[in-house]
Formats: structure tokens, sequence, C-alpha cells
């Protein structure tokens, strides 16, 4: 007999290894170079410097 937690658990290392999620605190998975932190529209994954609100320098 199996439960469900045995059906959909995910191992952190083995999610981060081959897509490079990480799961957060409320085990909820989130991509960290999808997320703006300075707030210029860009996501942090094509933002030339994710410090920087302007994008093109």
């Amino acid at each position: 007999m199996s439960s469900f937690d045995d059906l959909v658990s995910v191992d952190e290392e083995d999610l981060k290894q081959a897509l490079g999620l990480e799961i957060d605190d409320d085990g909820n998975f989130y991509d960290r170079l999808a997320k703006n932190l300075d707030n210029d529209g860009v996501p942090d994954r094509y933002d030339n410097d994710f410090r920087d609100s302007d994008y093109f320098e």
C-alpha cells in the first residue's frame, strides 16, 4: 500500500539538478531567476545587471 505522499514526493536535490528549480518554505517550486528584483520589467534571467533598474547598461 502506498500513500499519496509517497507518489507525489520530489527530492529537492534532484529537482535542482534537473530543472534548476528550488522549493520554498511553503512547498512551492520556484525559479529564482524568474524574479524581477529591481522592478524594471525584465526577469533576472535576461537582465544584464539585476541590481540596477536600467537593463540597457
